[in-house]
């Protein structure tokens, strides 16, 4: 099976549909991932960045983003490279109902992880405080 790993234009060009030639491209490496012909290696740089680009170019609500994006990343053959599938799934989730941006909750859930602080001076994650994601 070719492991490939995927840029964000892929992803990108699957949820929006905009470039019909580009989707029916993207459309088949997905049917190949759903297969199992092929294994997708994401990055969550990747997933950040069509977060991003959703959200900031294409003015996409955060639900839908999330839905969208979490249909790709929870594929059973698609990998996440540095990071697991159950931290971007509760990145995404929290990216729905929390109002930072995307790296800002990525850093609290390392952080967490870690066992460890966060040290930042951005004005709504101070605000969130160290508790916000006591739970999950």
């Amino acid at each position: 099976m070719d492991e490939v790993v995927v840029d964000s234009n892929i992803i990108l060009r699957f949820i929006i549909a905009d470039d019909p030639d580009r989707y029916a491209k993207s459309e088949k490496f997905f049917n190949q991932i759903i297969k199992h012909e092929k294994k997708a290696l994401v990055s969550i740089l990747v997933v950040q960045q069509v977060v991003w680009i959703l959200e900031k170019y294409y003015k996409m609500k955060r639900p839908d983003i999330v839905r969208n994006l979490l249909y790709v990343v929870l594929l059973e053959n698609v990998e996440i490279l540095d990071s697991t599938k159950n931290l971007v799934y509760e990145l995404l989730q929290r990216y729905t109902s929390l109002p930072l941006d995307l790296v800002d909750i990525y850093l609290h859930l390392e952080a967490r992880r870690l066992n460890s602080q966060l040290f930042t001076f951005d004005e709504k994650s101070m605000q969130m405080g160290s508790n916000f994601l006591a739970t999950a």
